[in-house]
């Protein structure tokens, strides 16, 4: 394989692996399993938020490249079940914040540990320096595109791991299976 192709290759399985994580079924099936009743189109910012911490919607709608509107339908249904609260931003009192509420945190957390499981269970025929390889070389791939800072977690932690158990997941959050409003 040549350069070129390589590169294609790189390219093919990023959008397509893209493509497969931002799909409404995914969300949905990891929300779900991690004991969850969420709108697939609200996990993304309930998981944003778990990343960043206290922002203006505004922050998270530019990050998710959504609307201001479609960002304060989503933030307005994660705070009619709990998940969100709003608070005045302490740098400037005319503007709102919104953070993850305790019950939100602990979805947030639910949805962090079953990715995690779901990685363990991607990585569980690799050997580990493979593994190990592969989150080193992807991370520094995200950091080089300028996408943004790395996660919190590196990918280096999930290799050669006992699978964790949300044991203080929520068995549900908000209404079963919400739509987009």
């Amino acid at each position: 394989m040549n350069t070129a192709d390589s590169e294609e290759a790189v390219l093919s399985a990023l959008t397509r692996l893209t493509v497969l994580w931002n799909s409404p079924e995914i969300q949905t099936r990891v929300a779900r399993e991690a004991g969850l009743a969420l709108d697939s189109a609200d996990i993304a910012p309930l998981y944003l938020l778990g990343m960043l911490g206290p922002s203006r919607p505004s922050e998270i709608a530019a990050e998710l490249h959504l609307t201001r509107p479609t960002m304060s339908k989503q933030l307005g249904r994660l705070t009619a079940a709990g998940l969100v609260t709003r608070m005045t931003d302490p740098n400037d009192g005319r503007a709102a914040q919104v953070t993850l509420s305790p019950v939100g945190a602990r979805a947030y957390r639910a949805l962090v540990l079953r990715g995690i499981v779901m990685m363990r269970e991607a990585f569980s025929s690799w050997t580990r320096e493979d593994a190990l390889s592969f989150a080193t070389s992807l991370t520094r791939f995200v950091t080089q595109l300028g996408v943004g800072a790395p996660s919190a977690l590196p990918l280096t932690h999930l290799v050669g791991a006992t699978a964790p158990t949300p044991t203080d997941a929520p068995s549900s959050a908000g209404a079963s299976d919400r739509r987009k409003s």
